[in-house]
């Protein structure tokens, strides 16, 4: 996955994996955000000032988004490649963005024209305190995208365990497999994600144990 900002081209690059999944499962990843330039990046939602080449995307995802750039009418409104403001401050990672398009209306459900939501976004990047808002408003933790892929499964194959171990505690199924057939687990022994792997394998000894003294 890749995110280069604040120059030319952002790329939000994300699937299942690198080489080694792509190679044994013959799965693409899907390219979220594909030569979008920011200066090019054009609204629907106009802005109570202009502002030239900043928009309600390019505030959202630098955190600089206020109450007055919102409208609950079209809070979700996507931009020309389909992203909503609730998108970009996901993968940005942008916390305050997040918090006040939610508390304006955003839909925490909102799916993209793949199948994309907010969580997918979030998860894949790491945005453990992202991931923890949309799940406190609501968000699906077994959301998944046109190819079967979770949000718990880019968060292991991103390595991200705060993200893995809170959606882990919310709710998400670590047994969802993806259109290859690929689980959560299994995608971190594959992209050899250790820090993930060793939640998901704390947390399944857990089950274990819990389970054996509900038997005995």
């Amino acid at each position: 996955m890749c995110l280069i900002r604040r120059d030319t081209c952002i790329v939000m690059y994300y699937g299942v994996i690198g080489a080694t999944i792509k190679s044994n499962l013959g799965c693409k990843p899907p390219t979220l955000l594909t030569n979008l330039q920011r200066r090019n990046t054009q609204t629907k939602i106009p802005l109570p000032y202009g502002g030239g080449d900043v928009t309600f995307y390019t505030l959202t995802d630098q955190g600089e988004l206020t109450a007055d750039n919102i409208h609950a009418a079209t809070v979700d409104t996507p931009d020309e490649n389909g992203l909503t403001g609730l998108m970009w401050a996901a993968g940005y990672g942008q916390l305050n963005s997040a918090t006040l398009l939610l508390k304006n209306g955003a839909d925490k459900n909102y799916k993209g024209s793949h199948g994309q939501s907010h969580l997918h976004l979030a998860a894949a990047y790491g945005h453990h305190d992202v991931v923890k808002l949309l799940l406190n408003y609501g968000a699906d933790s077994n959301t998944s995208k046109d190819e079967g892929n979770t949000p718990l499964i880019y968060g292991a194959q991103g390595d991200h365990p705060h993200v893995c171990y809170e959606l882990l505690t919310r709710g998400a199924d670590i047994t969802m497999t993806n259109a290859n057939g690929l689980n959560a687990y299994k995608a971190a022994i594959l992209k050899n994600t250790s820090t993930a792997k060793a939640v998901f394998e704390n947390f399944l000894v857990q089950k274990i144990v819990n389970l054996s003294s509900e038997i005995f």
